[in-house]
């Protein structure tokens, strides 16, 4: 019913029947009073209101709102893009938490085990008499070609695995180099 009053009363516009201050339609047997408000018409009563506007200044509007409606898809659509950019990140976020989560285990477990391990390298040490710093003192005889052999005295330091010793005796000196090689 709508659609067909809006016309009706653009054509009583243009024709020029609804020039004074105030007035009123009969549609469908129900009188409706209106009045003048800037370029058009308001008709009012309990259930209905009417509003008759020049074909231009309806045209102007009709205008506006699709634009106006075309905007507001352009930025439902922009809404819509940012909702879904928004709710990649919160999953990108959840999913990076859990991965700091399991990290933070993996680290704590690695911990737990370099502990352990050193603990059992110093423990091995230990049992085995394995030191980082040692001294070391030896004896021996040395025969060189045809000469008598010779009673030595050894007496060096060892850091790790490496080792090294003076030796000296009867005509005999000498600083040995060694790395010790552990075979089981």
């Amino acid at each position: 019913m709508k659609k067909l009053i809006i016309p009706i009363f653009l054509l009583l516009l243009n024709t020029g029947e609804l020039l004074a201050q105030s007035t009123s339609i009969t549609l469908e047997d129900v009188k409706i009073d209106g009045r003048m408000q800037g370029v058009g018409w308001i008709f009012e009563n309990e259930t209905d209101s009417i509003i008759a506007l020049p074909k231009a200044t309806y045209e102007a509007l009709l205008k506006k709102y699709r634009l106006m409606e075309a905007e507001l898809q352009r930025n439902e659509s922009i809404i819509q893009a940012k909702d879904e950019l928004i709710a990649a990140f919160d999953n990108y976020e959840e999913k990076a938490d859990t991965y700091i989560l399991v990290q933070d285990s993996l680290i704590a477990i690695a911990d737990t085990l370099y502990t352990g391990y050193k603990d059992l390298y110093r423990d091995l040490k230990k049992i085995m008499g394995i030191r980082t710093f040692s001294l070391s003192i030896g004896g021996g005889l040395h025969k060189f070609k045809s000469q008598d052999p010779a009673f030595l005295l050894d007496a060096g330091v060892e850091y790790n695995m490496m080792q090294m010793s003076y030796q000296f005796g009867k005509e005999y000196n000498g600083v040995v180099f060694r790395y010790r090689v552990p075979l089981f």
